[in-house]
């Protein structure tokens, strides 16, 4: 058990590591794939484009093979994707890397969902909130692959270099600690009676209690993603600061967020996940309303923080409670989805109000959606995973 848990808080930390260490280096991949920023924006949507498409299939696959199976089809597509990045990179391959980027996408959405399934059962057998860190463990490694992306620049390190060391590592750790996950999990004991059972896959999404779930999640991860797109440019246009503040700002969201994730787990035990939810999520109005309303800038930075609260547990609390009971794979593959549409759907959309409205009058949207997460909050459940 305690070899099963380690793996899982491994898996969440190097899940991303090659990803944001790409997104560090981005300019020098926008120069040679030789693309305008619009044109890699659409290059990006594709690999979440395969992630979408992946997570909607890793139930499936899970409920028949369990997630073990998942993992491994992940893992392997991973580390191959993002060697044909790499390579067709070099090549000044724009089309080729859209295709390579919608690999690697596929794989992240089968691990991302298959290691979540993993932590949702790790919490039934040790009966205490274990998600939240295992994003937080996530959170970690994103951080330290943005550290590890900008030490390089600084230190000369060419980009294939530093992307074919992260790949390996990636590679080799996954597979070494393969063998602690166990065979079964998220497999339906009765997969060839599931479909007259339970309905098709795709019914997984009509159920009540996936809907309200997802419309949480939804809600939360929209303003997470906003705050990554749109925190830092609008202290600069609105707030009329420099860079350096608005970097500050965004700094501040993050490492709210990380360590809300870290100690969120026993909150939850002792609130439970509705009123956890319920009260970070109220934080993180507050905080969006600080930043809407006030014209000063720490005001701004306690409100960014505020705001990294309010979003950092919808994923692992709102996936927590999907994965309880039967047909846990499906139900935490079809609730994640909503919020992977989320990131992919809201930023355009965003931006083009903010453009229109301006950035701040804009977050008001983002105001209504954490009050829509707050109140589906219900369906997460009002007791704690120890009750």
């Amino acid at each position: 058990m305690r070899a099963w848990h380690r793996t899982i808080v491994v898996y969440f930390a190097i899940l991303g590591l090659p990803f944001i260490a790409w997104a560090a280096r981005m300019p020098e991949v926008r120069t040679l794939l030789g693309v305008s920023t619009s044109q890699l924006g659409l290059i990006i949507i594709v690999g979440a484009l395969g992630a979408i498409f992946s997570l909607t299939q890793s139930g499936r696959i899970s409920a028949r093979f369990g997630t073990r199976r998942t993992m491994t089809i992940g893992w392997m597509l991973l580390p191959l994707g993002g060697l044909l990045q790499l390579t067709l990179a070099y090549s000044h391959q724009p089309i080729g890397y859209a295709v390579a980027g919608l690999v690697t996408g596929v794989g992240m959405g089968f691990v991302d969902s298959s290691i979540n399934v993993d932590g949702s059962a790790l919490e039934q057998a040790e009966g205490k909130s274990l998600l939240p860190r295992m994003h937080a463990s996530f959170s970690l490694g994103a951080l330290a692959a943005a550290g590890l992306g900008a030490a390089a620049i600084s230190l000369g390190i060419d980009l294939f270099w530093q992307m074919l060391a992260l790949i390996i590592i990636q590679l080799v750790t996954s597979f070494w600690l393969l063998r602690h996950i166990p065979a079964g999990t998220g497999r339906e004991t009765s997969h060839a009676d599931a479909p007259k059972q339970r309905g098709s896959s795709r019914a997984i999404y009509r159920e009540p209690l996936v809907i309200m779930l997802g419309v949480g999640i939804l809600g939360m991860t929209i303003a997470e993603g906003a705050a990554n797109d749109w925190l830092a440019l609008s202290v600069v246009d609105d707030f009329k600061e420099s860079p350096t503040y608005a970097g500050i700002a965004f700094a501040i969201f993050n490492a709210a967020m990380t360590v809300t994730r870290f100690f969120g787990g026993k909150l939850a035990d002792a609130w439970g996940r509705r009123r956890t939810l319920e009260v970070t999520g109220l934080a993180g109005v507050a905080g969006l309303l600080l930043v809407i309303l006030t014209n000063n800038i720490y005001a701004a930075w306690v409100g960014s923080a505020l705001w990294g609260v309010g979003v950092a547990m919808a994923f692992p609390l709102f996936l927590s409670a999907a994965g309880e009971g039967e047909n846990a794979a499906r139900r935490v593959a079809a609730v994640g989805s909503f919020g992977y549409i989320a990131f992919l759907v809201a930023p355009p959309a965003l931006g083009y109000l903010g453009q229109t409205w301006g950035l701040t009058h804009m977050f008001w949207i983002l105001v209504a959606l954490l009050l829509v997460s707050v109140l589906f909050s219900r369906a997460a459940g009002s007791r704690s995973v120890e009750s």
